[in-house]
């Protein structure tokens, strides 16, 4: 009768500790469709700073082509008010459109770094993929009434998951 009863209270732990498991597993899976969606939004926002960045760049050419012609033509003639004026125009416009450019570069490095913080999340759901089948596995076994033994895949988890809590985060 007693080892009845120690049975009972190891398949109500083992029960127990499945739907931890379960739970864990729908936080992951949560945790995962908010990763793809926030690297969704940042593919689609590197797309349009690559985009701005091209548009930029085609802008610049056009106007160091128009300063190169203006000051060629204003080393050929003589020196005239409009024709300085605007050489100085073209180059405050090129200025300007440097800095544009300039800051859309440091847009699209600071993107990158969501990007990649993105995929790093991705790679630690990847890896625990296997211990969400595992847990299936695991929760037929004791709803079938065997002991299953605890998976290394779940030590590797909890591993990640506590380097993870004990980093600094940013």
């Amino acid at each position: 009768m007693v080892m009845g009863v120690n049975a009972q209270e190891n398949t109500s732990h083992d029960v127990s500790e499945v739907d931890k498991v379960i739970k864990m597993n729908m936080n992951l899976e949560s945790k995962l469709k908010i990763a793809n969606t926030a690297r969704e939004r940042a593919e689609s926002r590197c797309a349009l700073v690559v985009s701005e960045l091209e548009a930029q760049k085609n802008d610049l050419i056009m106007l160091s082509a128009k300063l190169q012609r203006a000051e060629e033509k204003q080393a050929n003639t003589s020196p005239c008010r409009s024709d300085a004026l605007q050489v100085h125009l073209l180059r405050k416009s090129l200025s300007q459109r440097d800095a544009q450019l300039k800051g859309l570069r440091d847009s699209l490095v600071k993107l990158k770094a969501d990007l990649v913080a993105v995929e790093q999340v991705w790679l630690l759901l990847d890896s625990c993929s296997m211990t969400v089948a595992n847990c299936r596995q695991m929760r037929l076994a004791v709803r079938g009434g065997r002991t299953y033994q605890p998976i290394p895949q779940m030590a590797l988890y909890r591993t990640l998951v506590q380097r993870q809590k004990s980093s600094p985060s940013s």
